[in-house]
């Protein structure tokens, strides 16, 4: 019986000292010694290191002073290896556990970049593009005051002449085919959903050509009144110029 006892408190001592080792504490040096080295390597651009540093202080010191850092670089890691749905993860892991964090900000707003590096060809499926200008503008409904709020508007417009350009190819397709009503509609989808797009007049012209093949004069005449020629690509202008009778 007393052999038993022996082995249990020796077995007990194993396991305490066991589980002293799996919570070792670090100090605040330990942690800021090794967030620059993730940062050394961050910068020379070994990912790889970069990425194991900055996932050890994220696991070990979940509430220590370099935590958000390290999620916020775990996320800035997978956007320059181009794993963009990664980065996403990261950004969104950061935006959740440390929402009061000085880089929640830029994280959301890196989310945003992430999702319109996603957006594919405009001649491909449009859901990455609409996703990405949802996330834009949820962006910049969170943060109305953001530094990176100009950045947002050249975004917008860059996803909605992506979104009408693909409408407008879909018109021009239909109007070679000569299904001038189903080009109709598309022309029109561009003029109404998209009205700051580069693709607006060119849209309208289009209409114009048309509705003139379809035998409505007067209203082609009409439409030409409301395109700015600015706007117009030289075979676009002779177009133009041919349907005024000019």
């Amino acid at each position: 019986m007393k052999k038993i006892l022996i082995i249990l408190l020796i077995l007990s001592q194993i396991l305490i000292n066991a589980c002293a080792n799996k919570t070792k504490s670090f100090t605040a040096d330990d942690m800021s010694e090794m967030f620059k080295k993730g940062m050394t390597y961050y910068e020379k651009e070994n990912w790889l290191k970069a990425e194991e540093t900055f996932t050890y202080i994220v696991y070990n010191d979940p509430g220590g002073v370099y935590a958000d850092d390290a999620q916020f670089y775990l996320g800035e890691t997978a956007f320059n290896k181009e794993e963009y749905l990664t980065a996403i993860d990261e950004y969104r892991r950061l935006v959740r556990r440390w929402p009061n964090s000085e880089f929640t900000n830029t994280a959301y707003w890196r989310k945003t970049e992430a999702l319109v590096a996603l957006s594919p060809d405009y001649r491909r499926a449009s859901e990455p593009t609409e996703r990405a200008l949802a996330s834009v503008y949820e962006f910049l409904e969170r943060y109305p005051d953001s530094e990176y709020n100009d950045k947002a508007q050249e975004l917008i417009q860059e996803l909605k002449n992506k979104m009408a350009n693909k409408l407008f190819d879909a018109g021009n397709l239909y109007r070679t085919l000569e299904y001038f009503d189903s080009a109709l509609v598309y022309f029109i989808a561009v003029q109404e959903e998209f009205p700051e797009s580069e693709f607006m007049d060119a849209s309208i012209l289009y209409e114009a050509l048309c509705l003139s093949k379809l035998g409505q004069k007067d209203e082609s005449i009409l439409k030409l009144e409301l395109i700015n020629q600015e706007n117009l690509s030289l075979k676009e202008k002779a177009m133009f110029n041919s349907l005024h009778g000019k």
